[in-house]
């Protein structure tokens, strides 16, 4: 292991700039494609547009997660976050497969579990510019602060267990085993191919960032594979076009959270130092 340096991400005017528009390129072909429909098989067309669909919709809704952090109040945080969740998922169930409950879950198992990582793996919290202070370590290290508290991880929780609850009722898996997997796959590895990807868009070395990105690659295509093999042993389907799409709707999900922390960069005058034991420190560079 080494010492890497990773950039804070600041919400200024040109990184919100940035955000805005890169949230309306990605939302106006997911709006603009017309809704989901499996009655002409895997076509890699259809393929195309539900991986176009899926990966901007999951990476915005994971980008905007990260970026709410920017919120001090830890109520309007989680608050934001369960607003993401039900726009996204109402996006999802409008223009593509599966329900809006089943689309909820997923999400809200990623949001959890992206918090969770991004908290252990001390991913900088967004700042703003005006809340920067003396430029210190203290000072550094008091704005930083934890995306995640023990009562914020209560309230999802419970909520996602009510969804979980309300699944049994509303959604009907295509097959029981095959569902729990996708699911898990979606909790479970895409808050990790976001971790990557995050860290890739904040780290000061090109070297480090490289590393990042190969590791969100090679987790995407794991995650991507795995799925596609699942899908073949449980349903019997052993189309490429089908693992076509789960590479597209992995790979645009990571880029996306990518560019967003890329456009956290350009305000920012200090950095966050990580030592190899992943304590946060300070490495000002005006």
């Amino acid at each position: 292991m080494h010492d890497s340096t990773y950039l804070t991400p600041r919400l200024g005017g040109k990184s919100l700039a940035i955000a805005t528009v890169w949230v309306a390129v990605c939302l106006a072909p997911t709006l603009a494609i017309e809704p989901f429909d499996t009655s002409g098989g895997f076509t890699w067309a259809a393929m195309t547009r539900l991986g176009i669909q899926l990966g901007i919709a999951f990476g915005l809704a994971s980008s905007l997660s990260w970026l709410a952090t920017v919120l001090r109040n830890r109520i309007l945080r989680v608050t934001a976050r369960i607003l993401l969740i039900a726009f996204f998922a109402s996006l999802l169930h409008r223009f593509g497969p599966g329900d809006w409950i089943q689309h909820s879950i997923d999400l809200a198992g990623l949001l959890i579990v992206q918090s969770i990582y991004f908290s252990h793996w001390r991913i900088p919290d967004w700042r703003n510019p005006d809340w920067s202070n003396s430029g210190t370590i203290e000072g550094a290290t008091a704005a930083k602060g934890l995306q995640y508290q023990i009562s914020d991880l209560l309230a999802l929780t419970t909520g996602i267990a009510l969804l979980l609850g309300l699944a049994d009722r509303f959604v009907v898996p295509v097959e029981g085993p095959l569902y729990w997997i996708v699911m898990l796959g979606v909790w479970l590895l895409m808050p990790l191919i976001a971790a990557c990807a995050a860290r890739a868009s904040l780290a000061a070395a090109q070297v480090t960032t490289r590393l990042h990105v190969l590791s969100a690659v090679w987790v995407a295509s794991l995650l991507g594979v795995g799925l596609w093999v699942a899908e073949w042993f449980v349903q019997g389907i052993e189309e490429m076009a089908l693992l076509y799409f789960y590479l597209l709707f992995f790979g645009l999900f990571g880029a996306t959270v990518y560019v967003f922390g890329v456009a956290g960069r350009s305000p920012t005058t200090g950095a966050v130092g990580e030592t190899a034991l992943g304590e946060p420190g300070d490495a000002t560079a005006d």
